[in-house]
């Protein structure tokens, strides 16, 4: 995801997408600490990934609202993905785990696949967290040279959607 595509998300975004969102954002760090791991990337390198993923879980953990029955059998699904976290952590310090090390990356991507499939199909029955914010509209356009050209609405055009 690039930065252009997150705020337009995040933007518009109700409390269901904000954790959409932030499950998109952790299973791409994931991607980026298994390429690392497989490229033989420096152990601070790697630790670092690690490190990110964490502060990512610790925002999701956040999110959950404990007064309801949902959030109450999730969370200790959570905590097992952090103390996947924390071994990894202490297995990228031990460079002759990293079979280990890959596995439990491994494991943690399943786990948060399924939470993010079971989460696209809820309902989403919020209302935008910022209903101030407007739609952003784009597009592509034709230059006079014949080249594409990015277009981007962000203005008072409230009678179109996309």
């Amino acid at each position: 995801m690039d930065k252009q595509e997150i705020i337009a998300r995040i933007s518009n975004a109700t409390p269901l997408g904000l954790l959409l969102i932030s499950y998109d954002l952790f299973l791409d760090a994931v991607a980026v600490t298994k390429e690392n791991i497989a490229s033989g990337e420096e152990s601070a390198v790697i630790e670092k990934d690690i490190e990110y993923l964490q502060k990512i879980l610790t925002e999701i953990t956040r999110s959950l609202n404990m007064e309801q029955e949902l959030s109450q059998e999730i969370l200790p699904i959570y905590m097992h993905v952090n103390k996947l976290l924390i071994e990894c952590g202490v297995k990228v310090k031990r460079k002759s785990q990293v079979k280990q090390l890959s596995e439990r990356i491994n494991i943690i991507e399943s786990i948060m696949k399924i939470l993010l499939e079971g989460l696209e199909a809820l309902e989403d029955t919020g209302e935008p967290i910022n209903p101030a914010v407007q739609q952003v509209y784009a597009g592509l356009t034709y230059q006079k040279d014949g080249k594409l050209n990015e277009f981007v609405a962000e203005g008072s055009g409230r009678s179109f959607e996309a």
